[in-house]
């Protein structure tokens, strides 16, 4: 089946992350993003000024909320392609989703075309968090030709559970693979 699978693949696609889904923290349990990313003194000058200027505790209370939304990561993805048919891997990159735990990319957007699938073919999808100091790796998953070939005999993105490859940083991948041209 896997044989027959492979034999049916081994023409040129293109091959678009669709999605993905980010676990809610990282795996050492810190958040991705957030207050608590702050150095020790710009959290104490932070936490100075809102109880300066609210004694009440309002601002500090809306200001954890937003923490919340601001904890999630923001995903800056790469595809990288590579093909025993191909002299050099083939990579696209494109900029963050903002705070996001399950980004998605429109069509076209995040795509490798005409890529020319063998039996030694591999799409790599490196995630990462990108910060204003330092960026944090989110992770890099790895589908093989048979999962690529899948992808393509499915109508419409497959979802891949990738979990075990990242720590379940990443926990799932969706790409579309389409046949070249159409």
């Amino acid at each position: 089946m896997i044989f027959s699978l492979l034999l049916a693949c081994a023409h040129s696609v293109d091959i678009t992350l669709t999605g993905a889904r980010i676990a809610p923290q990282m795996a050492s349990n810190t958040p991705w993003d957030g207050p608590e990313k702050l150095n020790p003194e710009a959290k104490g000058l932070l936490d100075s000024v809102l109880s300066s200027v609210d004694s009440s505790g309002k601002l500090a209370e809306m200001v954890g909320g937003a923490a919340t939304e601001i904890a999630r990561p923001d995903v800056a993805a790469t595809l990288e392609f590579r093909s025993d048919a191909e002299a050099a891997p083939y990579s696209v990159q494109v900029p963050e989703v903002p705070n996001n735990l399950e980004p998605t990319w429109g069509p076209g957007l995040l795509t490798i075309k005409n890529a020319a699938i063998t039996g030694k073919s591999t799409l790599s999808i490196i995630l990462v968090d990108k910060d204003m100091s330092s960026d944090d790796p989110i992770g890099k998953v790895v589908l093989t030709t048979s999962q690529i070939c899948k992808a393509e005999a499915m109508d419409g993105a497959m979802t891949v559970n990738v979990a075990d490859q990242t720590s379940g940083q990443i926990e799932s991948v969706s790409v579309l693979v389409v046949r070249s041209g159409k």
